[in-house]
């Protein structure tokens, strides 16, 4: 994800079309609504916000990368959201991505990629941390 996704994310910046960025919000605007003890419509949400990303980029090579960011994805989701008490947290730092491809900031919306990769990362060690204490 840390070589894929910051660098989808700064091409969307760049190529995003109108259809292409409300596809993003759309999908953003979903994470926001689900209830967060639904973790299906949560992950689901999740996922079609990374998905708009990537298509987004309009890089062929990651668009055909979906599938396997998606397994990636519900992977980890569901290691993480169901003791994680960030959530809310994430919601901003998916946000933060949504507003600099949207002011078509490519640097921005890359390093805030990154971010969320690594907020990611961290709810995931403190799963694994938490997990091995059961």
């Amino acid at each position: 994800r840390h070589a894929i996704e910051p660098a989808a994310a700064r091409w969307a910046a760049m190529r995003a079309t109108a259809q292409n960025l409300a596809e993003i919000e759309v999908a953003y605007d979903a994470m926001r609504a689900a209830d967060v003890s639904d973790l299906a419509a949560c992950a689901e949400a999740d996922l079609a916000f990374h998905s708009a990303i990537l298509r987004a980029s309009h890089n062929p090579v990651f668009t055909s990368l979906i599938a396997v960011i998606g397994k990636a994805l519900a992977s980890s989701f569901r290691a993480t959201t169901s003791v994680s008490k960030s959530y809310l947290k994430s919601l901003d730092v998916h946000g933060d991505v949504l507003e600099a491809i949207r002011l078509r900031q490519p640097e921005l919306a890359s390093e805030r990629m990154h971010a969320l990769i690594e907020f990611a990362a961290k709810d995931m060690q403190a799963a694994e941390k938490l997990s091995r204490k059961r």
